[in-house]
C-alpha cells in the first residue's frame, strides 16, 4: 500500500514542477514586455480576432496578402485584355420598307449597328441620303448594350449621324423616313449607304430602290351628305407623375365631352386582368399614395361617361412605384436568372415566421448566381437598402447586389437546355455589382460595372468572365465583420454612392462614390452571391428596398 501510494505522487510532484517552470517563464516574459513598454508608448491590449475593431489593426503583411488576394478574385472574374478578340461591326445591316417606291413618295431605312466582338467601341454612323431623296424624320426605335453620346443624333442637310458606344454582343436600331422627290424619273435607281466606324474598322452596309411613276389622285366630286354624330365622350392626354419619396403620385387627363363621371382602371399587368376600379366622378386629377410592395408595377387607363354610355380606353400609362419584400411570401418571384453551375447554385425562401430571409447558395469554387424576382425599379433617382450576412464567413466568399440589369426577352432565362441556361443573353446581360468579399476576418468592398457577358468555360476560374469595370475599393468601415449589416445605395443621374453599416446606426458610412451611371435607366436588380477557392457560400438576405428619391 505504502508502495502505490508513492506510485500515485510521482506524477503530481512533475506536474507540479513543470507548471512552476512555467509560471517562471511566463514572470520572465512579462517583465521584459514591461520593460520595454515602459521605454516608449504604453502596451495596448489587442482586441480577440473577432471583434470588429480589428478592422483598424492589420499589419502590412496581412493587408498585402488580402490585396493579392482581392487581386486574383478579380482576374478569375474579368477577362483579361489579351483575351478579347475587340469589336466587330462587320455583320451590320441596312433595309428598307420597300423595293420599289413612286416618286413623291416615302420610304422608311431601317439601320442595324451590330457589335458581334466582346470590347466595348465607340462607333459613329453616317447616312448621307443620295440626290432624289430628301430628309424627313430619324428615330432610334430599339438595341441593347448601346450608350449614346451627347449628342446623339446630328441632323445635317440630307444627313443623320449617330454617335455612341456599344458593347461586345450589343446592338443600335435607327429608323431613318425620306421622300422622293417628285422630279426623279421612274426607272431610277437610288443607291443610299451607311457609313459606320470606330477606331479600327468602317463598313458600308448598302441597299436600293427603283423609283416608280408618280400616282395621280383623282378627284371626284360626291355629294355632300350631313347627319349628326354626337361627339364621343373620349378621354385625351392621360399622364401620371413620378413618384416621390413617399411614393406618392398623381394621375390627370383632358376631359372628354359630355362627360357625366370618369373611371380610373388600375391594374398589374398591361392587359388590365383583375383591375381596380376609382370613379372620380368629374375629377380629371387622381392622387394615389400606395404601400411599398413587391408588386410595384401599376398600369392606368380611363374612360369618361355620358350617363351610362362608356367612351373608349384612353392610351394606358405605366408608374412603377416603391418595391418592398421582407421575403415572407414565396410568390414573389424571386429565381435564378444567371448561373455558372446547375447544380451548385441554388436560391430559395426561407420563412419562419419571425425571421424570414432569401437565401442563394453558391456549392463550388468560382461559382457565382444572381436570383431576381424580375421587378423594376422605378426610375432614377432612387435608393436600394437591404440588409444581409453570411451564414458562415470563410475565407474568399462574396455577397451583395446587382442592379442596372436589362431585360430584352419575354422571359428570363427562355433556354430549356443547359447551354442556353450558361450562354443566354435573356436578362442581365449588363449591370453594376456591388458586393463585399470576406477575407482576412473582415468585409473588403468591390464595385463591378459588367457591360457584357462571356462564356470561357475553358478559362481558369469562373467559367462566366465580365467585360467592364472593376474597383478594389477596400476594407469597409463600421460594419460588423460576422453578422447583419445594412447597405444603402443611392442610384442618382451623375453618381452611385454605397453606404454601409449595422442595421441598428443611424447614420449609415460612405463607403464608395461611382461616377459611370451608363446602365441606371435599365430598372431590373437582383442579388449575388460567390464562392472562392476552398470553399461553399450561403448568403441571406433579410428585406430588400427600393424608394424614389426626391432629388
Amino acid at each position: 500500500m505504502i508502495k502505490n501510494k508513492k506510485s500515485e505522487s510521482r506524477p503530481r510532484r512533475a506536474l507540479f514542477i513543470l507548471l512552476s517552470g512555467l509560471l517562471a517563464i511566463l514572470l520572465v516574459l512579462g517583465l521584459a514586455q514591461f520593460a520595454v513598454a515602459g521605454d516608449g508608448e504604453p502596451a495596448q491590449p489587442i482586441p480577440d480576432n473577432g471583434s470588429w475593431e480589428r478592422d483598424d489593426i492589420l499589419t502590412d503583411a496581412e493587408a498585402a496578402q488580402i490585396n493579392s488576394r482581392l487581386e486574383q478574385y478579380i482576374a478569375l472574374e474579368f477577362i483579361s485584355p489579351d483575351q478579347l478578340l475587340g469589336s466587330d461591326f462587320s455583320t451590320s445591316t441596312k433595309d428598307v420598307d420597300r423595293a420599289e417606291v413612286p416618286a413623291g413618295s416615302e420610304l422608311q431605312y431601317a439601320i442595324v449597328i451590330s457589335n458581334t466582338g466582346d470590347t466595348n467601341a465607340a462607333v459613329t454612323m453616317v447616312d448621307a441620303l443620295p440626290a432624289g431623296l430628301s430628309y424627313v424624320s430619324h428615330e432610334r426605335v430599339g438595341g441593347s448594350g448601346y450608350f449614346p453620346y451627347d449628342p446623339e443624333f446630328i441632323i445635317g442637310v440630307n444627313e443623320v449621324t449617330w454617335n455612341g458606344e456599344i458593347s461586345g454582343g450589343g446592338y443600335v436600331e435607327i429608323a431613318i423616313k425620306a421622300g422622293i422627290d417628285e422630279s426623279v424619273p421612274a426607272g431610277t435607281m437610288l443607291t443610299n449607304a451607311a457609313q459606320i466606324s470606330d477606331d479600327g474598322e468602317t463598313v458600308s452596309p448598302t441597299v436600293k430602290i427603283t423609283v416608280l411613276e408618280k400616282v395621280d389622285v383623282l378627284n371626284i366630286n360626291l355629294p355632300m351628305i350631313s347627319f349628326h354624330q354626337p361627339d364621343p365622350p373620349d378621354v385625351n392626354n392621360l399622364s401620371a407623375t413620378r413618384p416621390n419619396s413617399k411614393n406618392q403620385f398623381t394621375l390627370s387627363w383632358t376631359g372628354g365631352p359630355n362627360a357625366t363621371r370618369y373611371e380610373v382602371q388600375q391594374a398589374h399587368d398591361p392587359n388590365f386582368s383583375s383591375p381596380v376600379s376609382y370613379n372620380t366622378g368629374l375629377n380629371t386629377v387622381l392622387a394615389l399614395q400606395p404601400a411599398p410592395s413587391w408588386r410595384n408595377d401599376y398600369y392606368f387607363r380611363v374612360r369618361s361617361y355620358d350617363g351610362s354610355v362608356s367612351g373608349n380606353w384612353s392610351a394606358t400609362v405605366n408608374v412603377v412605384g416603391a418595391y418592398y419584400d421582407e421575403f415572407d411570401n414565396p410568390n414573389s418571384g424571386w429565381s435564378m436568372r444567371r448561373t455558372t453551375h446547375l447544380d451548385h447554385v441554388n436560391t430559395w425562401y426561407e420563412i419562419h415566421g419571425d425571421d424570414d430571409w432569401l437565401i442563394l447558395e453558391i456549392g463550388d469554387k468560382w461559382d457565382w448566381g444572381i436570383s431576381s424576382s424580375m421587378a423594376k425599379a422605378p426610375k432614377p433617382p432612387y435608393v436600394i437598402e437591404y440588409d444581409g450576412k453570411f451564414a458562415q464567413t470563410p475565407n474568399e466568399v462574396a455577397m451583395g447586389i446587382v442592379f442596372g440589369g436589362d431585360f430584352p426577352a419575354d422571359e428570363c432565362p427562355m433556354e430549356d437546355t443547359v447551354d442556353g441556361w450558361y450562354q443566354h443573353d435573356d436578362c442581365f446581360n449588363h449591370f453594376y455589382n456591388p458586393h463585399y468579399y470576406w477575407a482576412g476576418e473582415a468585409l473588403h468592398l468591390l464595385f463591378y460595372r459588367t457591360d457584357r457577358l462571356v462564356w470561357c468555360p475553358d478559362c481558369d476560374g469562373s467559367p462566366m468572365k465580365r467585360l467592364g469595370d472593376s474597383v478594389a475599393v477596400g476594407q469597409m468601415s463600421n460594419v460588423d465583420n460576422d453578422d447583419w449589416n445594412r447597405h444603402r445605395i443611392e442610384v442618382r443621374n451623375g453618381s452611385i454612392k454605397y453606404y454601409a453599416g449595422r442595421p441598428h446606426d443611424a447614420n449609415l458610412k460612405l463607403q464608395f462614390e461611382y461616377g459611370d451611371t451608363r446602365w441606371i435607366n435599365e430598372p431590373y436588380f437582383g442579388i449575388f452571391a460567390y464562392a472562392g477557392e476552398y470553399t461553399s457560400s450561403v448568403a441571406r438576405f433579410e428585406n430588400f428596398r427600393i424608394t424614389p428619391l426626391d432629388n
